[in-house]
């Protein structure tokens, strides 16, 4: 049933941010004020707005009040008036909360993009999971991940040659824990078009991680598809935040990116 989230919701958000400090309270509580007046929502949609300003109130806290400012809202209105959509994808209203909090962050408000919010928006809690992975890689590959092309041909190429490759072949989704790590090949294609990945030829990563991948049975099921092509070998690779997808992870998965 519908609820009118000025009813609802401030209460609760007044409830849950009690421990911490006045003014801090008062600022999130005035921006969910705006955001939500004369709107009505799904009680679900409320609970994703509760829980966010929630995340949102603890990072800030870990701050010295002089350094948090809600004189420059927009990013904070805009990203909390979509929250009311990622109903049950707690990775999605993580990636929401931690752009709220460095638009409300001096140090960090400048790089807080608007345009962040549109991205956001067009991200499976999957992909969101997958850019968490990359970005908490270890400091000297932070932001890339190994990939292999697989290239098969027929061992009896003098006459006839075949051959066939399948590109950017990668078990990143299954070491960040995807639900459906089968629709990889889906969340590559969209991680790209959002401009936040590019793929590269060469690679930081040593040759057993690729070795991995060749060896895994993803591959093997690619090569079964066309099992007349005998010989299989592979080229290293691997995928690499853009220049605008590093500035997406600094704001969106940066502050809590455990």
């Amino acid at each position: 049933m519908p609820l009118q989230v000025e009813k609802l919701a401030i209460p609760v958000y007044e409830e849950a941010l009690s421990p911490f400090a006045k003014e801090l309270s008062k600022g999130l509580v005035s921006i969910a004020k705006i955001v939500n007046s004369g709107v009505f929502l799904v009680e679900d949609s409320v609970h994703a707005i509760t829980s966010v300003l929630r995340m949102t109130a603890e990072s800030l806290t870990f701050l010295p009040p002089e350094q948090i400012s809600f004189d420059r809202p927009r990013v904070a209105l805009q990203a909390l008036n979509e929250v009311k959509f990622a109903i049950n994808e707690d990775e999605i209203q993580r990636l929401f909360s931690n752009l709220i909090s460095a638009s409300l962050d001096k140090r960090t408000s400048g790089n807080a993009h608007p345009a962040y919010i549109e991205i956001i928006k067009q991200l499976q809690p999957d992909e969101a999971k997958i850019l968490r992975f990359m970005f908490n890689k270890e400091q000297h590959r932070k932001g890339h991940a190994p990939t292999i092309d697989v290239v098969q041909e027929n061992l009896d190429g003098k006459h006839f040659r075949m051959a066939s490759t399948t590109a950017e072949v990668n078990l990143i989704c299954e070491d960040a824990y995807c639900d459906t790590p089968e629709s990889s090949v889906m969340y590559f294609s969209n991680l790209k078009r959002l401009g936040l990945l590019s793929a590269t030829s060469g690679t930081s990563f040593s040759k057993e991680e690729h070795e991995r991948i060749f060896l895994s049975d993803k591959v093997k099921e690619i090569c079964s598809v066309n099992s007349h092509l005998e010989k299989v070998s592979y080229k290293s690779g691997q995928y690499s935040f853009t220049d605008f997808g590093r500035g997406f992870a600094n704001s969106c998965i940066g502050i809590n990116s455990i």
